[in-house]
């Protein structure tokens, strides 16, 4: 008896692009709480390739809130990913203040040269 060739199907590949993935930060964040949203900013790095971190729910942040998003953008940056925060108001303006950062630095596209 003969037999047939198997034929295998080839996984799909992704995309190239894809369409923005926004996370949103929906409580503090602050220390009690980075290591669960770094895991969270992480798992929306690997998915997207223009993620989003919509800030318009975080009521609160400290220092280590701020390098986690810092940290996220370098990522992005060493990615080859573009990264955008948005609904960025007084609290983590305030936070910014604080840390002596400035705020506008989020804004910068990371794939853009400084």
């Amino acid at each position: 008896m003969a037999s047939s060739p198997r034929t295998t199907a080839l996984p799909r590949t992704p995309p190239a692009s894809r369409v923005d993935d926004e996370i949103r930060i929906d409580g503090p964040l602050t220390i009690p709480f980075v290591e669960s949203w770094r895991t969270r900013l992480s798992a929306a790095l690997d998915r997207s390739s223009a993620p989003t971190i919509n800030l318009a729910a975080a009521a609160e942040f400290d220092a280590f809130g701020l390098q986690l998003l810092w940290s996220a953008r370098c990522t992005a940056k060493a990615q080859g990913k573009s990264f955008r925060l948005s609904g960025a108001g007084e609290a983590f303006a305030s936070a910014c203040q604080s840390a002596g950062f400035d705020p506008v630095c989020f804004d910068r596209n990371p794939t853009e040269p400084s």
